[in-house]
């Protein structure tokens, strides 16, 4: 293993397989142990995280550590942008169309063996129909009803079916 020293914390320098370069691995090297409350109810199933394809920032970090963990199950659509570690984005813009666009300064490689494992991938997809698409969007109303999520929405009833 190789290592840099910046502001005297180390970063692991690694190879991601399909990258044929060389990346800096952060990592803060503080563990916390977390002890649950006193109050605490003990669950200890399963959780389901419902994701659709507008999740990005610290939402895309938290389905990244949930895919690395057996408690938490991840299910929806793959939202198509790469997951980061939560940083601020820099901005750019083309110097002929002033077209805007930004890119995060880090990509989370992080148990990634192909490209496409840097997505906001969910562990169970669900995709929706040209009809469910159509319902959630033009929906007038509470699209977190009861009503609307036992009988338009395809995650949560998907979710539904998980024992």
């Amino acid at each position: 293993r190789r290592y840099l020293q910046f502001d005297k914390n180390p970063y692991e320098i690694t190879k991601v397989p399909f990258i044929n370069t060389e990346l800096i691995k952060i990592e803060s090297g503080e563990i916390e142990n977390l002890l649950p409350r006193t109050t605490s109810i003990g669950f200890n199933g399963k959780i389901i995280v419902l994701q659709d394809e507008d999740i990005f920032s610290s939402a895309s970090a938290f389905i990244s550590y949930s895919n690395n963990t057996n408690n938490i199950i991840t299910l929806g659509e793959t939202s198509g942008y790469m997951g980061g570690l939560g940083l601020t984005p820099f901005y750019f813009m083309l110097p002929q169309s002033k077209i805007l666009f930004r890119i995060d300064p880090s990509v989370d490689f992080t148990k990634a063996s192909k490209p496409e494992d840097v997505f906001n991938n969910v562990k169970i997809p669900v995709n929706y129909s040209l009809d469910d698409y159509y319902i959630r969007v033009t929906k007038n109303g509470n699209k977190w009803s009861e009503k609307f999520l036992y009988n338009h929405d395809p995650l949560f009833k998907k979710a539904l079916e998980i024992k």
